[in-house]
């Protein structure tokens, strides 16, 4: 699936979009990508600790995330990006309202395990 440009309700109406301000997936810094829970992006609610995300970058090259952890915020607090030792990247899914609450969101956490290779790995 592809992942467009900004994090907006235009943008999720055709698919999940990656936050603008934040890294590019598999660059150096960390990386948001959200989107509507109940159409294009199911996978957060879904994630478990370890699991395996593969994301593909613009230049078509993937890069393999596992996840560290999940947990359910609110939308209406801030959220600070986590700091990361220089040159790491990691990757934050995060799927609009819970179904249960307007104001919830459930985050996925994933750090990067296999930086850059050609083909998606199946697991």
């Amino acid at each position: 699936m592809p992942v467009l440009a900004g994090a907006n309700g235009a943008t999720f109406t055709f698919g999940p979009g990656h936050l603008d301000g934040t890294a590019a997936p598999g660059t150096p810094g960390h990386s948001v990508i959200a989107g509507h829970r109940d159409t294009s992006f199911t996978l957060p609610g879904n994630l478990r600790p370890d699991d395996p995300v593969s994301v593909q970058g613009r230049d078509r090259f993937w890069r393999d995330y596992r996840v560290t952890g999940t947990a359910v915020a609110d939308a209406r607090l801030p959220w600070h990006i986590p700091a990361l030792a220089k040159g790491k990247s990691s990757l934050t899914l995060v799927p609009c309202a819970i179904w249960y609450s307007r104001n919830k969101r459930r985050r996925g956490d994933c750090e990067i395990t296999r930086p850059i290779y050609q083909q998606p790995r199946h697991h």
